[in-house]
């Protein structure tokens, strides 16, 4: 089996346990830990144009070890996309309610 990277910019397309998806991009890091951006929306179909979907704005951002993400077959590569300038300049992690939130929450 080869081993999978994630670089800056990725967007990985999650599978919910109700069968939605959500994408999240590899964001930036924070405490040397990598920081997904969990992009708008559930989604019933494949989102084709993750360009678009990657500009806006993120609902909340999640830590989670890439390495468990990857191995996960819930989750797909969907291509590298332009992280936007002002996720890299944040100075915190804006999970949901506030907290750090880790990526197996993200259907919650």
């Amino acid at each position: 089996m080869s081993k999978r990277h994630v670089r800056l910019g990725d967007v990985i397309q999650a599978v919910l346990s109700d069968g939605s998806m959500r994408y999240v991009q590899f964001g930036r890091t924070f405490w040397d830990a990598p920081v997904f951006r969990v992009l708008p929306g559930r989604h019933s179909d494949p989102v084709t144009d993750i360009a678009a979907l990657a500009a806006q704005p993120d609902d909340f951002e999640v830590m989670s070890v890439t390495e468990a993400l990857l191995r996960n077959p819930a989750y797909t590569s969907r291509g590298n996309f332009p992280v936007p300038a002002a996720v890299a300049q944040r100075d915190s992690v804006r999970g949901r309610g506030g907290l750090l939130t880790q990526c197996h929450q993200l259907c919650c």
